[in-house]
């Protein structure tokens, strides 16, 4: 969780902000802007779960962390 901690700090200080970019972006289609949503929350829910029970995240092969 380190490896993302001062991400997910950030994220949520700007996550009306960055939700915003898509929302009210009228050259995005509606299912790009849901799906791309969808995949914010998702990800953000696994770094909470992760946090809570304590479970590493598996980074890609080259990341030295």
């Amino acid at each position: 969780m380190n490896y993302f901690k001062g991400a997910v700090t950030q994220f949520n200080d700007k996550k009306d902000d960055i939700y915003r970019l898509y929302t009210d972006n009228a050259l995005l289609e509606a299912g790009y802007i849901k799906s791309t949503i969808k995949f914010l929350d998702d990800f953000m829910k696994l770094l909470i779960i992760q946090k809570l029970i304590r479970i590493p995240i598996p980074l890609p092969l080259g990341w030295n962390g």
